[in-house]
C-alpha cells in the first residue's frame, strides 16, 4: 500500500517537472522551426504551444489553490506565472477577488475598471479585452491594484520590480539560449514568441470568458457562483474548445461552489448544483456580439439543463 501511495506521488511529481521541462524546450526550439519552415511553424505553434500554455494557465490556478498534489505549490505558483511572463501578485489579488466577488463588478479578474457606465468606453475595453484577452485585462489589473482601495496596501511596487525583473530573465534568457544553440537572430525569435503568447492569452481569457463574460449576477455568492456558466461537451466545436482549455469551463460553477476542494476531475461526492448553466460555443459567440456591441453585463438567461 505504502508502495503504490509512494509510485502514484512520484508520477505527480514527474508529470508537473516534466511538462516544465517540455515547456522549456519548446520555447528553445521554436525559433528555430520558425526560422527553417514558417509553414510548419503554424502547426507547431498551435501544438504544442497552444496546447502547452493554457495548460500552464491552469497549473497557475491549481497551485493557487493548492490543489497539485505531490509537489510544492506555493513555490511552482510564482514559477509557472513568471512561465508566461505573467505577475504572480496581480493573479494573486485578483483571484482572491474573483472568489469572493464573482459575476459582480467587484470582480476584478474581470472588471478592472469596474462599471464603464458610456457605451462607447465600454465597447472599446470590450474590444481589446476579446481580441488581446489576459494580458489586456491583466495589465489593466495590475495598474488599478495600486489605487483600489481595497487592495492598495496589500500591493507592493517592490514586489512589482522583483517579478518584473523575474519575467524578463526568463524570456530574454529563453531567446539567448536559442540564439546561442540555433544562431537565430532577433527577428526569428519575436514573431513566434509573439504569437504563442497572444494566442495562449486569447484561449486562456475566452474560456474564463465562456464563464464568466458580461455576466453580473445581482444576489448574494452562493447564487452568484450558481450563475456560473458551463460549457456543453455534446458539439464537435464545444470538444476541441474543451481540449485545448483542458476541460476548465466543462464543470466550472462546480469549482466556484466549493473551491475549497479539488474539483478536477469531479470527486464523487460532488455534483453540480441544480440550476447550474450550461451553454453552447454558438450562445458564446452572442455574449461576444453583445460585447462588441456594448451591451451592458447582464444575467443572460441561459437554458439551466445539466447534462
Amino acid at each position: 500500500m505504502f508502495k503504490s501511495l509512494l509510485k502514484a506521488k512520484h508520477i505527480e511529481q514527474l508529470k508537473i517537472y516534466g511538462l516544465i521541462v517540455t515547456w522549456l524546450l519548446y520555447l528553445v526550439s521554436l525559433p528555430w522551426v520558425y526560422a527553417n519552415q514558417k509553414i510548419l511553424c503554424l502547426f507547431y505553434i498551435v501544438f504544442p504551444g497552444l496546447y502547452l500554455f493554457p495548460l500552464f494557465g491552469l497549473l497557475i490556478h491549481e497551485s493557487w489553490h493548492k490543489y497539485l498534489p505531490s509537489v510544492p505549490n506555493k513555490i511552482l505558483f510564482p514559477i509557472f506565472c513568471f512561465m508566461l511572463i505573467s505577475d504572480p501578485q496581480v493573479y494573486d489579488l485578483t483571484h482572491r477577488s474573483h472568489h469572493t466577488d464573482v459575476n459582480s463588478y467587484q470582480d476584478m479578474q474581470f472588471y478592472p475598471l469596474s462599471k464603464i457606465k458610456k457605451r462607447y468606453l465600454r465597447i472599446i475595453y470590450n474590444f481589446f479585452e476579446i481580441f488581446l484577452g489576459a494580458i489586456f485585462v491583466m495589465t489593466i489589473a495590475g495598474i488599478r491594484l495600486s489605487k483600489e482601495p481595497r487592495f492598495k496596501k496589500q500591493y507592493s511596487y517592490q514586489k512589482f520590480l522583483v517579478f518584473l525583473l523575474c519575467r524578463i530573465s526568463f524570456i530574454v534568457g529563453i531567446s539567448f539560449c536559442s540564439h546561442l544553440i540555433f544562431g537565430i537572430k532577433t527577428s526569428d525569435i519575436l514573431i513566434p514568441y509573439l504569437s504563442t503568447y497572444w494566442g495562449g492569452s486569447l484561449i486562456i481569457h475566452h474560456s474564463m470568458l465562456i464563464e464568466h463574460g458580461n455576466l453580473i449576477v445581482e444576489d448574494k455568492l452562493p447564487q452568484r457562483n450558481i450563475r456560473t456558466r458551463n460549457l456543453k461537451s455534446t458539439g464537435i466545436i464545444e470538444k476541441i474548445v474543451l481540449i485545448f482549455t483542458h476541460d476548465d469551463p466543462l464543470e466550472h460553477t462546480l469549482h466556484h461552489s466549493f473551491p475549497q476542494s479539488n474539483t478536477r476531475p469531479a470527486p464523487d461526492n460532488l455534483s453540480m448544483p441544480d440550476g447550474s448553466v450550461y451553454i453552447t460555443f454558438w450562445d458564446y459567440l452572442g455574449i461576444l456580439k453583445d460585447m462588441l456591441i456594448g451591451i451592458e453585463a447582464n444575467d443572460c438567461k441561459f437554458h439551466h439543463n445539466v447534462q
